[in-house]
């Protein structure tokens, strides 16, 4: 039997706090991270059904049920990316997130 762990994603929201929270664990096919951004993005959007119903995504149940817009960060192993109007701008994530990323799994 053949299994190749998946590739996570962590999802983060901005919220009423100052500090964004982790919303998501997505499991990703894309080899890209521009690749990966988008397919994260829509696997957390309501587009055809709740996002949190998709089987490659794991709602912490931390946020808000709203989906992935401008403003909220995905996060790939140590690169951090903040979703912009047309793109994502890669940012650096703090020791708190890296920190509540190691040991959400």
């Amino acid at each position: 039997m053949n299994y190749e762990a998946p590739n996570i994603a962590f999802v983060w929201h901005e919220g009423v706090t100052k500090e964004p929270h982790l919303v998501a664990l997505v499991a990703y096919k894309a080899t890209t991270h521009a690749d990966a951004l988008e397919e994260c993005f829509a696997l957390t959007n309501h587009i055809d059904s709740d996002w949190r119903e998709n089987a490659r995504v794991i709602a912490t149940g931390l946020g808000l049920n709203r989906s992935t817009s401008v403003g909220d960060f995905i996060q790939l192993g140590l690169h951090l990316y903040r979703c912009d109007p047309e793109s994502w701008t890669h940012v650096a994530p703090t020791k708190w997130q890296l920190f509540k990323a190691l040991f959400v799994i």
